[in-house]
Formats: C-alpha cells, sequence, structure tokens
C-alpha cells in the first residue's frame, strides 16, 4: 500500500518538474528571440556637426577616422548609397547623440512574461495551500500566482518602458580619443558592424575614405 501511495506522489512531481522546465525554456527562448529581434534594425543617431546642423539616420559603419549615416527614411537600398548614405569624418562631428525610445507595449510585454513566469516557478515550486482564505491546489496556485504577478510586472514594465525616452549626448569635439570610447556601440549598432558591401565601398572611396 506504501508503495502504491508513493507512485501518484512521484507522478506529481514529476509533471511539476516538467512544467518548471517548460516555464524556463519558454522565457530562455522569449529572452533570446527579443534579442535577435533588437539586432535587426540599425540604431538610429543623431551627429552634430561644427557648423552647428544636426544630422540623423542609421548607422551604417563605424570606422576609426569617420562614421557613415543612411539618411533615408526608407531601408537600406543599394541603388541609393549615393542619395541617402552621408560620410561624416570624425574630426568635423561635435557631439553624437543616441536616442533611447519608449516603447510601453513592448515594456509591458516584458513586464508580462517575467511576472508572470516567475509567479508560475514560485507557484509550481511550493505546495498548494491557501491565498486569500482559498485553498488552491500546486496547479491552482501556481495560476494564481501567475496571472497575479504578470499583471503587476505588466504595468510595471509598460510604465517604465513609456517613461525610458530620453537623449543621451557624447561630446566628440572632433576628437579621435572621445570617438573611439563610443565606437564600439556604434558598430554594435551599425548595419555593418565590420565589411561593408562593395556599393557602400565605393562611396567611401569617392568621399576619399
Amino acid at each position: 500500500m506504501k508503495s502504491d501511495d508513493r507512485k501518484p506522489r512521484r507522478n506529481v512531481h514529476m509533471k511539476n518538474r516538467h512544467m518548471v522546465g517548460a516555464v524556463c525554456f519558454l522565457l530562455s527562448c522569449a529572452a533570446l528571440a527579443s534579442s535577435a529581434l533588437a539586432g535587426d534594425t540599425p540604431i538610429r543617431i543623431g551627429v552634430k556637426t561644427f557648423d552647428g546642423a544636426m544630422h540623423s539616420g542609421a548607422v551604417l559603419y563605424a570606422a576609426d577616422t569617420f562614421l557613415v549615416l543612411w539618411q533615408g527614411k526608407k531601408a537600406y537600398d543599394s541603388n541609393l548609397v549615393g542619395r541617402f548614405a552621408t560620410v561624416f569624418p570624425v574630426r568635423a562631428i561635435g557631439e553624437i547623440r543616441f536616442t533611447k525610445k519608449g516603447n510601453f507595449l513592448s515594456g509591458l510585454g516584458l513586464g508580462v512574461l517575467i511576472g508572470g513566469g516567475a509567479g508560475a516557478l514560485i507557484g509550481l515550486a511550493s505546495s498548494g495551500g491557501e491565498i486569500g482564505g482559498v485553498h488552491f491546489t500546486t496547479k491552482g496556485k501556481a495560476i494564481i500566482l501567475g496571472v497575479t504577478l504578470g499583471i503587476t510586472g505588466g504595468l510595471v514594465g509598460g510604465i517604465v518602458g513609456a517613461v525610458k525616452d530620453r537623449d543621451e549626448k557624447v561630446k566628440i569635439s572632433g576628437s579621435r580619443e572621445a570617438y573611439a570610447r563610443i565606437q564600439w556601440r556604434l558598430q554594435a549598432g551599425a548595419r555593418y558592424p565590420h565589411d561593408p558591401p562593395l556599393e557602400l565601398r565605393a562611396f567611401m572611396q569617392m568621399q576619399g575614405k
């Protein structure tokens, strides 16, 4: 009889372990997908030259002595390089401005994911019990905690995502040393971090680069 009593308990524990593993796997996949999507689009920055003009665009290529921006509203087009690509020598750059745009929906989704996943894990890791005077099974507790923390996390994430819109200004003043300190950020967000395509190389050569 004792061995028969232990089998259902073992099955429950195995199911709980599988559910915990599934939640962890889903959270990992979501994080990887989010990181991959974030790198698909080149970052947009503002370049202020010494004449006081501000030039905004997407980073195409960040070399040691110059920076190339795509200033077209449409996506990069190899046939329009001569029209929308602009080369800025470091010696002509007074300031570089990074714009971090807020995103309520992105923060909301991430908050729901983290809060809901954490709540489910806490519920599954603990045995059934009472919440607010009502008794719940382990699965029921996981669902309740997941929904509750998911809603809370979504609200917090949405608010944080909406208010994080701000500009970060980096003074270059034509200094290669100042530019070198942020070059890695520009390269990480560039459309072509290392090897620009032939048409862009030809364009840079025409510009004397």
